[in-house]
């Protein structure tokens, strides 16, 4: 609601959304609104739709309701009825852990695909935060320790068969 173009605009979004439409309609507006109450970014009150005096998005997730609220007087999340205030730069604990989204959860119209535009070093970095790749490679690790040694068990007792055929 009074979000950049939109005074009142209500969606239903999938697991995986894909915008698309003509030039001009709001597209990167909803995806700025919906990275707001995720990130607490843009900050400041210049998204606010001209003529009003807040804004407000809402986003309803596993059942519970997060709303972000910004205007005069006004700068709160809320869960619920429940009101978060004073959180500084980010969300609040609780809503970043219900969200469980965050940045590297969009990607607008002029940004690069998102792996390919990384070198390989950052690529391994954001993996590893999705993915516990230190298990990972224990787990290869192992891996590869036991097939050595089984492949040296096969040595020793293909031996001792060879020797007990010719004793």
């Amino acid at each position: 609601q009074n979000f950049q173009r939109h005074r009142k605009l209500n969606l239903e979004l999938g697991q995986l959304v894909s915008i698309t439409g003509a030039s001009d309609r709001g597209k990167s507006s909803l995806i700025r609104a919906l990275c707001w109450v995720v990130t607490n970014k843009p900050s400041g009150v210049e998204f606010i739709h001209h003529g009003t005096d807040s804004a407000m998005v809402g986003i309803v997730i596993d059942g519970q309701g997060v709303t972000r609220i910004r205007g005069k007087g006004k700068n709160l999340y809320k869960i619920g009825k429940k009101e978060f205030k004073a959180f500084g730069s980010e969300p609040p604990d609780e809503i970043s852990t219900l969200m469980n989204l965050g940045a590297i959860n969009f990607q607008s119209q002029h940004d690069a695909p998102f792996w390919f535009s990384l070198s390989d070093g950052e690529v391994a970095r954001r993996l590893n935060a999705v993915v516990d790749l230190a298990l990972i490679d224990q787990v290869l690790s192992n891996l590869n320790n036991s097939l050595r040694d089984s492949k040296w068990s096969v040595v020793q007792i293909t031996k001792k068969l060879e020797e007990a055929d010719t004793a």
